[in-house]
């Protein structure tokens, strides 16, 4: 059935042929962050959004992250993000062709920031530009700011439409919801940059005048490696390692520096968001010149052969050489955040759970990841909602299975229930909460052969790292659903793959995918 409000199969090839008049969901971006502004310009860092005639030509070089929306990315995105939402009834009547987002926002949050008496149509619609870009900055010595006032390192960078209008529009609505304090502006070329405070934007402005983000070599070539989207993001994890908190910390040793307090060489990381078709929301990404990660000896295997049921399957090649920079990486933040006395700190917890686990950490960790490693969740088909978890594992598997029996005669000593069935191989151990999920294990299982998940896991084969996740099933066998929620119902499911090249560099892949 077509509702008159969409727009009808003719009309979205059309689209592709003239201006847009679409104001599609991703316009409400602009006004949540123009009132994360108003309501202090510091919580803005922790949403990062933004994009493009491009905010990064009007914001100062030296950013260590910034990100951007684009509320009018090429013709082809725009179909495509138009077919995929409108498959979602509670976003059916807000991607029409004519649907202006911004305004159906601005009036639910109107009264809670404080603009009852101010109008979408007279005091927003005739400046607010397409795109929007939020920058942050590192700090100077000492952790002392080095520019953009004392309380934030961040500057926004907002299109406009009319500079005039634009600054009046925007002062309208700092006064209105009467902070006490209203954040810095300045309007230039097209958008208005906003800051903690006037000098800090002032500053901004200043140093954007002898460079601006755009200029940076390295920005530049991961920015366009891109592709086209319609929201991307961009961090510099060398510069971000050095920031209280963030150093020393990255996943499975990424982006991290040794707990010798050796500089973090995490490199870059570039995303993009896009939509592929119209069946597949995606996030694409890469990482580059990083010497945290490592290949492993071989890509994923196994993966397509989990049962076919499997509603979470997860696959890791290389797991073992990952874990000496994993506990490097947390022993670094542990150390960070709380500096721990004889016996404290991360590696007083690791002896803590070696001396209860009976295990040597992190050298038996490395052995039960093992170079492969592929697991599943699954219902047990009882009608208790009873997880079936299990894992198989290429490694030294009689070494396993020691540190497997260890395992449970701990957990058993102090009262847990739940042993772990565990089963020599010829390569390796399977490990699981139940014999059948051994048993299935063992058996070459279909995953592979299921229409979602080869259209959300397109690249699993050669990956390093894959995901699986049926929402539907999640849903129905452990929470209760009846499957009759309507916005869960079209998602076929989420998949994620990772793929790690000799070099260190990395490409990352996140699809949700639907009917």
């Amino acid at each position: 059935m077509t509702l008159d409000i969409l727009p009808s199969e003719p009309e979205l090839d059309a689209l592709a042929k003239r201006p847009s008049r679409l104001r599609w969901v991703l316009s409400a971006v602009v006004v949540m962050l123009v009132a994360a502004l108003i309501g202090g310009v510091t919580v803005a860092v922790r949403g990062l959004s933004g994009g493009g005639s491009q905010p990064e030509d009007a914001l100062p070089a030296g950013a260590i992250a910034f990100a951007k929306v684009d509320l009018d990315p090429p013709a082809g995105q725009k179909i495509n993000a138009i077919r995929f939402l409108r498959k979602f009834p509670a976003l059916k009547d807000k991607v029409g062709l004519n649907a202006d987002l911004r305004e159906s926002l601005f009036k639910e949050m109107a009264e809670g920031a404080g603009w009852d008496d101010l109008s979408f149509d007279k005091d927003v619609a005739p400046w607010l530009g397409q795109r929007i870009g939020v920058a942050a900055y590192p700090g100077g010595e000492n952790d002392a700011p080095r520019m953009f006032g004392a309380a934030g390192n961040v500057v926004v960078a907002l299109q406009v439409t009319d500079e005039a209008r634009a600054r009046a529009g925007l002062e309208r609505l700092s006064a209105a919801s009467d902070l006490g304090t209203d954040p810095g502006l300045v309007v230039r070329d097209g958008y208005a940059l906003l800051a903690e405070n006037q000098a800090a934007a002032d500053q901004a402005a200043e140093e954007a005048a002898n460079g601006v983000l755009a200029a940076d070599a390295d920005f530049r070539s991961d920015m366009a490696a891109l592709g086209d989207g319609v929201a991307c993001a961009w961090m510099n994890m060398d510069a971000m390692g050095s920031l209280p908190g963030v150093a020393g910390f990255g996943l499975l040793g990424v982006g991290g520096g040794a707990s010798t307090g050796a500089k973090a060489t995490g490199g870059r990381t570039s995303y993009v968001l896009r939509f592929d078709g119209d069946d597949a929301l995606e996030v694409r990404g890469a990482s580059t010149g990083s010497s945290s990660l490592k290949a492993p000896d071989k890509t994923l295997q196994r993966f397509n052969e989990l049962p076919e049921d499997s509603v979470v399957a997860f696959g890791l090649a290389g797991g073992d050489r990952l874990v000496a920079g994993f506990f490097d990486s947390l022993r670094a933040t542990f150390d960070d955040e709380a500096a721990g006395g004889p016996g404290g700190g991360f590696d007083g917890m690791v002896a803590d759970a070696e001396r209860e686990l009976g295990i040597d950490l992190p050298e038996d960790l490395a052995v039960l990841l093992g170079s492969n490693v592929v697991g599943a969740m699954r219902d047990d088909q009882a009608g208790s909602t009873q997880l079936e978890v299990g894992a198989r594992v290429t490694t030294d598997g009689p070494r396993a299975v020691a540190l497997v029996d260890k395992i449970n005669k701990a957990t058993d000593a102090s009262g847990s229930d739940f042993p772990i069935v565990r089963q020599l191989t010829d390569d390796g151990v399977v490990m699981a909460t139940s014999k059948g999920q051994v048993d299935l294990l063992l058996t070459n299982g279909r995953l592979g052969d299921r229409d979602a998940v080869r259209k959300a896991l397109p690249d699993v084969d050669g990956a390093t790292v894959a995901l699986w996740v049926d929402i539907r099933g999640l849903m129905r066998d452990f929470m209760g659903s009846d499957g009759g929620n309507e916005n869960v119902d079209p998602i076929a499911g989420l998949g994620v793959t990772a793929r790690v090249a000799d070099d260190g560099s990395a490409t990352y892949r996140l699809r949700l995918v639907t009917d």
